[in-house]
């Protein structure tokens, strides 16, 4: 039997909308996504699995998920991402470059209070349960390891993929199983890795390039390929301006509506999946 798996990369409030619109053009051409044995989510990705997981028609999601759109969200754009990330990228390995966006989250006051943090989450996921299939990575702060949430884990879906989400400059680090944990995207943007093992996997990843030495998702796609059989999905020459800001709210709309069309332009041109992923 086939097995399939699906990576759902970081991004901010642009990934949300992206990610939910190439899904959505893609099920609307007969490729759906939803009938994965796995999936991924790292940051953003945490968010669309939960609904793609339950689911969720993502072009109706998206819709409801923009017009609630939080005031916090906006807050996002003031924050210098570039000088925070490139201090913590200044390490040998994962694992040092972990620790340092630990220690960055443990010596800043979060932009966004917990208490704030909890309602948006709930608001975002907090309808969904955990499935079989989903599982969300968050990085450990003492270890600067990156690990997977799944519903064994102990943990409501809402407090995995906060923990998943938690930016370090934004929000502080998520108390779960007696350990701190941040952003699971913060030495690996899409966590390519995670779906070793499955035949046919489907990368969605809006942050294509790591720094420092963290790795960029073609050459993690390529190790993939050793064994499995990746499709990737990279924002095409209309949607990557767009998602340049990766927490500009007032563009999430008009990046969800790129997304879609990539993901029907996509679908149309890779008739072939449908194979795989239409039953």
């Amino acid at each position: 039997m086939i097995t399939r798996a699906v990576v759902l990369g970081g991004g901010g409030i642009a990934g949300i909308a992206w990610e939910s619109g190439v899904i959505a053009g893609l099920a609307d051409n007969g490729i759906k996504l939803n009938m994965a044995d796995k999936v991924i989510g790292t940051s953003a990705g945490s968010i669309v699995g939960a609904a793609l997981t339950n689911g969720q028609n993502m072009k109706d999601y998206l819709a409801a998920m923009l017009s609630q759109s939080a005031e916090q969200d906006q807050l996002l754009a003031g924050i210098d991402f570039f000088e925070l990330f490139g201090r913590a990228a200044a390490g040998d390995s994962a694992e040092e470059i972990g620790r340092n966006f630990g220690r960055i989250t443990q010596s800043r006051v979060p932009a966004i209070a917990d208490e704030e943090r909890t309602n948006r989450m709930k608001q975002l996921v907090g309808q969904f349960s955990w499935s079989d299939a989903l599982t969300t990575t968050a990085l450990n702060v003492e270890t600067g390891q990156t690990h997977q949430f799944d519903k064994d884990s102990g943990v409501e879906l809402w407090q995995a993929v906060a923990a998943s989400s938690a930016v370090p400059g934004i929000w502080g680090a998520v108390h779960l199983n007696g350990e701190e944990w941040i952003d699971g995207g913060l030495t690996s943007g899409n966590n390519v890795p995670f779906a070793e093992g499955y035949d046919q996997v489907v990368v969605i990843a809006m942050i294509e390039q790591g720094q420092g030495t963290l790795p960029n998702v073609y050459d993690e796609v390529e190790k993939l390929r050793e064994n499995s059989h990746v499709t990737l999905i990279t924002p095409d020459d209309t949607s990557r301006p767009l998602v340049a800001d990766s927490f500009n709210v007032s563009l999430a709309e008009q990046i969800g509506a790129a997304g879609y069309a990539q993901g029907v332009r996509f679908a149309q041109e890779h008739e072939d999946l449908r194979k795989y992923w239409s039953s």
